[in-house]
């Protein structure tokens, strides 16, 4: 029991540590399941934080797609499930419900 009670310990540490990696990079780094709903955004330096994270979490990713990309960025999608990744990039917003 006292080598799971370490383990835990050490794991969490490690977690916190990773976690402070993605949380100090200027840019957002987003983790969206395979039906394009968004489970984490780290708060990335450029923007606001933990509050503006929050708005993101648990909305499926088109919703904040600027008007006009949707096609676009639904193809990426497509190809990403295909196993095909390019790097782009992308004008988001928040829309008020």
């Amino acid at each position: 029991m006292i080598e799971n009670i370490e383990l835990r310990r050490q794991i969490e540490d490690l977690y916190n540590y990773l976690q402070s990696i993605v949380n100090s990079l200027p840019d957002q780094i987003y983790e969206i399941d395979e039906n394009g709903i968004i489970n984490f955004m780290s708060c990335g330096l450029k923007n606001k934080g933990e509050q503006y994270s929050r708005q993101f979490k648990n909305k499926h990713f088109l919703e904040f797609v600027a008007s006009g990309y949707e096609e676009f960025v639904l193809s990426k999608w497509e190809d990403a499930e295909k196993g095909i990744y390019k790097p782009y990039e992308i004008e988001a917003k928040n829309r008020e419900p």
